[in-house]
């Protein structure tokens, strides 16, 4: 993610080309995301859901509220959610010996979405410490798909309510 406006532009062309009932939703990082994105310059203090629904819901009122719009930030980013197990990322990479060092990280949180977004400390830079030889596009998709989505709903409040945004929308 580049520039809100490149993001912007691609939400726009995508509502544009919606037919029916369709549904337009982002799923990008919070970690990282562009000064330049709604809200950032006006996030909150309180916790790290606050700022990140504050950001949510300026992105959508800057695409003007359409209501097939729901923009969604991972919080802090999509690794967080391999958080949602203490053993699946150590059996994905095939090193059940490092289960420890990814529950006393998990443990160290309420939520695996409270692991928090610093340059040295962002899920993936944990994640990276632990494993160095993880590889986001590899292993990420492959130890959610194990983790499943329920647990990672159970676990993760901000992704759950998205999710049950999009089940809202699907059924009406």
């Amino acid at each position: 993610m580049t520039t809100y406006g490149k993001y912007k532009n691609d939400v726009r062309r995508l509502l544009g080309e919606a037919k029916g009932n369709s549904l337009v939703t982002t799923m990008i990082d919070y970690y990282g995301l562009p000064a330049d994105f709604p809200g950032m310059g006006t996030r909150p203090v309180g916790s790290p859901q606050d700022r990140v629904t504050h950001i949510e819901n300026s992105i959508f009122e800057d695409c003007g509220s359409p209501k097939n719009l729901r923009p969604f930030l991972a919080l802090h980013e999509f690794e967080a959610w391999l958080f949602a197990s203490r053993e699946e990322l150590s059996r994905t990479m095939t090193q059940p010996d490092k289960r420890a060092a990814i529950a006393a990280i998990r443990d160290a949180f309420e939520t695996p979405e409270d692991i928090n977004e610093g340059p040295a400390t962002a899920p993936s830079k944990r994640i990276k410490q632990v494993f160095p030889e993880y590889k986001k596009t590899l292993h990420g998709p492959l130890a959610a798909g194990r983790i499943g989505i329920a647990a990672i709903r159970a676990e993760c409040a901000h992704f759950d309510r998205w999710v049950r945004e999009l089940e809202v929308f699907a059924t009406s």
